[in-house]
């Protein structure tokens, strides 16, 4: 079975997601109004929907073409940002994405980690912005990593997730 492959266009173009079909085609999703410099990094979840890191400051945008990559009238879009009710990220300045095996969303910015425990809810309006996962630190229950900067995330077979800061730090599966 052939599947279709994407690719992220970093020049700033507002077709930042170019897909290749199944055929061989090529198909580019328009998404001027919320592209407005080079996007980084994407990630596909679970429910297909593609996280795209937005330019520092601009925060993320999530796109579900709803598996009907030619047919553009049922393609949801929305651009996150740090404002509560509309993705509550620890901060705009996004630096690298992760989809964890439970199908979460872990996204590492500037000010630590913002976890979308519920992406199948981003388009609904219900109960999906981020949080912050809260740690205990002498004493002092604090935000995880929240001074950090987080430029990747990685996950093993474990649930575990690691950053590249520091010396390769591990914080166990809190779900």
């Amino acid at each position: 079975m052939v599947t279709n492959s994407g690719v992220v266009n970093q020049s700033g173009a507002n077709t930042a997601l170019n897909v290749r079909t199944a055929n061989g085609t090529w198909k580019a999703f328009d998404f001027s109004g919320y592209v407005g410099g080079e996007t980084s990094d994407i990630v596909i979840d679970h429910n297909n929907q593609k996280w795209i890191i937005l330019p520092r400051g601009v925060g993320l945008l999530v796109f579900n073409d709803n598996g009907t990559i030619n047919n553009t009238s049922d393609d949801k879009i929305i651009k996150l940002s740090n404002a509560t009710g509309n993705g509550a990220l620890v901060s705009n300045n996004i630096y690298s994405l992760a989809v964890d095996l439970d199908g979460e969303i872990w996204v590492g910015t500037d000010a630590g980690i913002s976890v979308f425990y519920n992406p199948e809810n981003v388009f609904s309006g219900n109960n999906f912005d981020s949080q912050q996962i809260l740690v205990n630190e002498g004493g002092f229950i604090q935000p995880l990593l929240a001074s950090e900067i987080i430029s990747a995330i990685a996950v093993d077979g474990r649930k575990q997730k690691m950053d590249r800061n520091a010396k390769f730090r591990c914080f166990p599966d809190v779900s």
